[in-house]
C-alpha cells in the first residue's frame, strides 16, 4: 500500500476473470433486460383493455427483482401457479418429516 491508501493491482488472471463476468452480467442486461423492461409501458393499457372485455394475454407471475427476469414485461394475465416453484413430492415429505421431529423435541 502507499500513502494514498490504493489498492494492490490484482494479478492479471484475476482481472481477466473479473472482466469476463462483469461482461457477461453486462451482456445478459443488454439482451434480455433491457428489452423486457422497456416493453413494460403497456401494463396500464392492458389493465384498461382487461376493464373493457377485452383479451389480455398470459404471463408468469413473480417478482423481477428475485431474478424472474421472465415475468417482464408487466401488464399480462399473469398465472400464479409456477410449477419451477412448486417443491416436488419428495422434497414435500422431507419437509414434513422434519416439521414432525421438530415438534417432537
Amino acid at each position: 500500500m502507499t500513502q494514498t491508501d490504493e489498492r494492490p493491482a490484482a494479478p492479471p488472471a484475476a482481472a481477466a476473470s473479473q472482466v469476463a463476468q462483469v461482461t457477461r452480467v453486462l451482456e445478459f442486461a443488454c439482451a434480455e433486460l433491457v428489452p423486457r423492461l422497456r416493453a413494460t409501458t403497456g401494463e396500464t393499457d392492458a389493465v384498461l383493455h382487461a376493464l373493457d372485455g377485452g383479451y389480455v394475454p398470459a404471463g408468469p407471475s413473480g417478482s423481477p427483482t428475485r431474478g424472474l427476469v421472465n415475468v417482464l414485461p408487466t401488464g399480462r394475465n399473469f398465472y400464479s401457479v409456477d410449477p419451477k416453484a412448486i417443491p416436488s413430492r419428495n422434497s414435500f415429505q422431507v419437509g414434513q418429516a422434519l416439521a414432525i421431529f421438530g415438534r417432537r423435541r
